[in-house]
């Protein structure tokens, strides 16, 4: 899904369409956090597709799946781009939801520390 999510976000852009605040889950995390300038979406885009080719990424080793993930949202979200917008910034702007399941069923969470206005 995550190239569905930035594709949307590339759009967006290229329309001169902004948000100041942004919910999201999963991957979809990741192309808010774009979409706010905090990480670089031209590099997620390219990531989209050489990640299809890492033999991490297929079922397997979970070890080396997250091994690789890390390193990807390490350049997703590099130096320049947390010099660009810091995490302090994102703190009112950025709401990332997440769900478990519990003896009841699906059990939906924040885990930014403030949530939408």
């Amino acid at each position: 899904m995550l190239p569905y999510h930035f594709g949307t976000v590339a759009a967006l852009r290229d329309f001169g369409v902004g948000f100041r605040k942004a919910t999201a889950s999963s991957g979809g995390v990741m192309a808010a956090l774009a979409l706010l300038g905090g990480a670089d979406l031209d590099l997620g885009v390219r990531q989209c597709f050489d990640l299809r080719h890492e033999k991490a990424t297929t079922p397997g080793s979970i070890r080396s799946f997250f091994a690789v993930y890390r390193e990807y949202f390490r350049c997703f979200r590099s130096p320049a781009f947390q010099r660009t917008v810091r995490l302090s910034e994102l703190r009112d702007r950025l709401y990332v939801r997440l769900g478990k399941w519990t003896t009841s069923g699906w059990e939906i969470f924040q885990v930014s520390s403030r949530g939408p206005s």
